[in-house]
């Protein structure tokens, strides 16, 4: 019985990491998107057509939104959640789903560019969950 609970609040913890990482996410995509679309826009040369008045960087932004969310949705998946197979759940949930949806509007060019964000996500995740275990072994070392 005892196993059971320790499973049930196992699996409540990780559906919270889960639920986070889109949470968090989409939060800090909002306030990068302009920066991320801008530097697409400055790498890739593109020209932008209807523009309103009302939103002029609309394009950008909500393109910017779109990387800047594929890149954090690996990278904190990476960071947050330990257990490979939901690791790969929510990256594909997150990502690849969003990166096959927006081939279909885009073009090759976009959805290696969206893959190489999600890739350079998952590998700065790791780096950073390396870094951080090297650093605690080190300090506990050193007590």
């Amino acid at each position: 019985m005892e196993n059971q609970q320790v499973r049930d609040k196992r699996e409540r913890s990780v559906g919270l990491r889960v639920v986070s990482v889109y949470l968090f996410s989409i939060l800090i995509s909002f306030f990068t998107a302009s920066v991320v679309g801008s530097f697409y826009n400055y790498l890739f040369k593109v020209e932008r057509l209807g523009a309103s008045l009302l939103f002029p960087n609309f394009g950008s932004s909500l393109e910017g939104f779109i990387y800047s969310y594929v890149f954090l949705v690996s990278l904190f998946a990476t960071l947050l959640i330990i257990e490979s197979k939901k690791l790969f759940l929510t990256w594909f949930v997150g990502t690849i789903v969003l990166i096959l949806l927006f081939f279909l509007g885009g073009g090759f060019k976009q959805l290696l560019f969206l893959l190489a964000l999600s890739i350079a996500g998952f590998v700065v995740g790791l780096m950073t969950r390396f870094l951080l275990r090297k650093l605690r072994l080190a300090s506990s070392k050193s007590y």
